[in-house]
């Protein structure tokens, strides 16, 4: 990102902060863990990281994210309120002069960047996802199909139906 543009963000950053703020508390909340007064205190955080890749020339792949298989993921709304506040954000750092593709661009890979990794880190520990993997079968998480009215053999209990008391 040009280093003038950088600079005018990092200068922007309290205003962008509360705007950032006002648009995620306006955004639903789709869990608790989606509530507004718990995400505000990792935009500080989630800024220096973004403003951290911004400032390093380095090649980002873009690779498309993946998607949240519960859709519950507070960090979803949180990552797209950000992206709205930062768009804003850079047009009005850009003045009267016309907004530079290639800064936008690069804002919208730094900021995919993050959350991509963010999101992802918080899916791998959403209980949701664990309680969908312990209760469906190898076959079912794989694609495989089994012939109606048969049970998967994964679907039986160990030991010829018998069942064990579990360990303490």
């Amino acid at each position: 990102m040009d280093e003038r543009s950088l600079s005018a963000l990092q200068t922007y950053r309290p205003t962008l902060h509360r705007q950032w703020e006002a648009r995620l508390r306006a955004a639903p909340v789709t869990s608790p863990l989606a509530n507004p007064d718990a995400l505000v205190y990792l935009m500080e955080w989630t800024l220096d990281q973004l403003f951290r890749e911004l400032a390093a020339p380095h090649s980002r792949r873009q690779t498309p994210r993946p998607p949240c298989p519960c859709g519950l993921n507070p960090l979803i709304a949180y990552f797209a309120t950000a992206r709205l506040s930062l768009h804003e954000a850079l047009a009005v750092c850009a003045g009267d002069a016309p907004l530079k593709i290639r800064d936008a661009e690069e804002m919208e890979q730094a900021l995919e960047t993050v959350a991509r990794r963010e999101i992802a880190n918080f899916c791998a520990l959403c209980l949701h996802n664990e309680r969908r993997d312990r209760h469906e079968s190898p076959a079912a998480r794989t694609g495989a199909h089994t012939p109606a009215g048969e049970k998967h053999p994964a679907s039986k209990p160990a030991g010829g139906g018998k069942t064990h008391a579990a360990l303490p």
